[in-house]
């Protein structure tokens, strides 16, 4: 036994000295590489968290070693990528963290007197997580922050739903630090693989002196043209979540208010749970968004809802994952479902007198109609939902609409334009407009919108045992 620790301790002793002798590398190669930024502009890729990404993988778990993660924080570019995913609110992504899930990149682009940093990612078979910062050499310049985008190293639009929040400006001590962080969310589609590299992309515009936020406004993502664009190159190591997904059948049925749904299958991986549910064609009513469904395990944990597929009839629904925690049992519980009629699966408006004419009930407004010299704004106001309905609602599908004379054109280009506003009234029941683009052209009236989900409901409790 003493044989056994001795051996134990040699081996600990031996790797902490590579630990140091990485942490050294990694920090003087930062040194150099700050240094070397300040002579002349160019377009950069740190090599300093490559040596990092090394030691880190010889370890079980950031979390069973503070000095090691203390350590770790004193590497440029990697403190506020450790801190951020184990103090998320996504508990999947902490979770994660805490099972050495994360994976260090450190890889940076920089010019124009900015630079983009992707900090790190955690990856598994269907959820890509980027988190990135943004910073000017001159702390006292904002920055404009364009829609990040991913793609795989050759240029290719991922089939994914990607979501990314408001970059917003760090604090240290209470202090401003010139450092704006980002994550953007990469939702695969359902049996599209993640590539083995990925590329972050967004323009970012520098506005000298401006002093960046300090008067508290965060300066929310807008559309930049400015080139050249601001790209980062990084690998997803696919052998830390190979094999790792568990798949549950299911096939059970409930009936909400006489229609029928079908729970097919779950998945659940390190990153997410995902639930495939079907609602039956001869429904009498159309059913589109599962409410208030969450996952609960035999400790009444409650795992929310994250997102999901809007698919017609065969959606699927992610959850924050149990993975990490494995719980004896787990539920799907939930008291009602979005549905209208079939026959009202169809929005009507007379554009030219701003009219609405034909609506499934008395939610729907025609709050205006926007000329502008490029395209007309059609802002759709929706009150009288559920005061435990916090979804935001698309209304109408995404590829376009019918004409007077039953022609159908596409909406408007308006990526990276807002598609809608949240606000909670004074009532405690939810607000919301939505936004949707169309040519400047003289359409035939009226125009007719086929509804892709909608704020009316089928009440019911049900709960569906997951495993």
């Amino acid at each position: 036994m003493h044989e056994q620790d001795s051996a134990e301790n040699r081996m600990d002793g031996a790797l902490s000295a590579r630990i140091d002798d990485a942490i050294r590398a990694g920090i003087r190669q930062g040194q150099l590489t700050k240094a070397h930024d300040k002579r002349r502009r160019i377009r950069s890729w740190s090599a300093a968290a490559a040596v990092v990404l090394l030691a880190v993988s010889c370890l079980v778990s950031i979390r069973v070693s503070p000095a090691f993660a203390a350590m770790l924080r004193e590497v440029p570019g990697l403190a506020a990528f450790i801190d951020r995913v184990q103090q998320s609110g996504d508990r999947s992504l902490s979770l994660a963290a805490d099972n050495d899930y994360a994976q260090p990149v450190g890889l940076s682009d920089a010019h124009d007197g900015m630079r983009l940093t992707v900090e790190g990612i955690l990856a598994d078979d269907g959820r890509l997580v980027v988190y990135f910062d943004v910073r000017a050499e001159n702390k006292d310049d904002a920055i404009r922050i364009g829609w990040p985008t991913v793609t795989d190293a050759a240029g290719q639009t991922l089939e994914a739903g990607i979501q990314s929040g408001t970059p917003g400006e760090y604090e240290q001590n209470g202090r401003k630090t010139g450092i704006y962080q980002g994550m953007v969310d990469v939702q695969m589609g359902n049996g599209i693989p993640l590539p083995d590299e990925a590329v972050l992309k967004l323009h970012l515009g520098r506005v000298p002196g401006a002093k960046g936020n300090r008067d508290g406004r965060r300066l929310p993502p807008i559309a930049l043209d400015t080139d050249p664009a601001f790209e980062v190159r990084f690998p997803i190591d696919h052998s830390r979540f190979e094999g790792l997904k568990q798949e549950i059948a299911l096939d059970r049925t409930i009936s909400v208010e006489g229609q029928r749904v079908t729970f097919e299958k779950a998945e659940i991986s390190p990153l997410r749970i995902a639930l495939y549910l079907d609602y039956a064609e001869d429904n009498d009513k159309q059913i589109f968004n599962a409410g208030d469904m969450r996952l609960v395990d035999d400790q009444g944990t409650v795992w929310k809802w994250t997102g999901g597929t809007l698919e017609r009839n065969r959606p699927v629904l992610y959850f924050e994952s149990s993975y990490f925690r494995q719980p004896r049992e787990l539920y799907a519980e939930g008291s009602w479902f979005s549905a209208i009629d079939r026959n009202d699966c169809k929005v009507v408006i007379d554009t030219k007198a701003q009219r609405m004419v034909r609506a499934p009930d008395e939610k729907l407004t025609l709050t205006n109609v926007m000329k502008g010299s490029s395209d007309t704004t059609l802002v759709i106001g929706i009150a009288g939902t559920r005061p435990d309905d916090n979804r935001g609602y698309a209304l109408f599908g995404w590829d376009g609409f019918t004409d007077g004379a039953g022609a159908f054109h596409k909406f408007a280009d308006a990526k990276s334009r807002t598609v809608g506003t949240w606000r909670s009234g004074d009532d405690g029941i939810p607000h919301q407009e939505v936004y949707y683009y169309l040519e400047n052209e003289d359409y035939p009236q009226p125009l007719t919108f086929d509804v892709n989900e909608y704020p009316a409901y089928i009440v019911e409790p049900y709960r569906v045992r997951i495993r």
